[in-house]
């Protein structure tokens, strides 16, 4: 992957007269990616797969998203290492690497986490729209001052609270 700056580097070289065999050999880069970079017009260059070929653990997955569907349920303190995870997989005949493993899990984690928290709650409430609040109002009776916890129904900071 080149850097912006390495892709600066070439054109600038490139218009100072210098050839593409020469600006290889300072850079230490191929000429057909010299050429790449003075052709192109985008700034860096990456290339990302479509699909993460994992042919030793494709015949495992089943047996992970299990054990991946019971650690979701436990609280966060008491789920498996990916270490762990991984030592089961190995009882039950995995031979492939322990960092296919922890990438699948992590994945997998992030994608169920991500669609649990989607959660959208207002902080600023058009003028005139109720929304609800519970805060604690009191209540003068006598001389006995109780916390009375009453819903509130009000009005872009005012609340009106009806006591009976």
């Amino acid at each position: 992957m080149m850097i912006v700056e390495t892709i600066g580097k070439i054109r600038r070289m490139f218009r100072d007269q210098h050839s593409i065999r020469e600006i290889s050999r300072t850079l230490r880069l191929s000429r057909k990616v010299v050429r790449k970079a003075l052709r192109s017009d985008t700034t860096a260059f990456a290339y990302k797969r479509q699909r993460q070929p994992r042919p030793q653990l494709d015949s495992h997955v089943a047996p992970l998203e299990a054990l991946l569907v019971e650690e979701l349920a436990k609280p966060k303190r008491q789920r498996l290492s990916y270490v762990r995870l991984f030592e089961i997989l190995r009882q039950d005949g995995f031979t492939g690497g322990y960092d296919s493993v922890r990438r699948y899990a992590q994945r997998w984690f992030k994608d169920r986490t991500a669609i649990a928290q989607g959660v959208f709650v207002p902080l600023a409430f058009a003028p005139g729209e109720p929304y609800a609040t519970s805060p604690r109002t009191r209540r003068s009776r006598a001389r006995v001052t109780p916390d009375v916890h009453a819903p509130c129904l009000g009005v872009r900071g005012r609340c009106y609270v009806q006591l009976r």
